[in-house]
């Protein structure tokens, strides 16, 4: 897939484990499985809304929507 470059630089900076990984909605308490990409896409969501970052916060969850559109809907939306 091709990413734009605010895409891009997000990927870059991540640190991505080497297993995919079984992730629960805190919530609803429904589970995905995702990819090492999806899930540092993931905990960078979750910890830029905890710590205010919300621009990051943005543009990690419009590109794993982008990405993980069933997983999105199941795990943020």
């Amino acid at each position: 897939m091709k990413y734009n470059k605010t895409e891009q630089k997000i990927i870059d900076k991540l640190e991505l484990g080497e297993h995919d990984e079984e992730i629960t909605n805190p919530f609803s308490k429904a589970t995905v499985v995702l990819p090492p990409l999806g899930v540092a896409l993931y905990d960078l969501i979750t910890g830029s809304e905890i710590t205010g970052r919300y621009k990051d916060f943005d543009n990690a969850r419009y590109l794993f929507s982008k990405l993980y559109p069933e997983a999105y809907m199941i795990l943020i939306d």
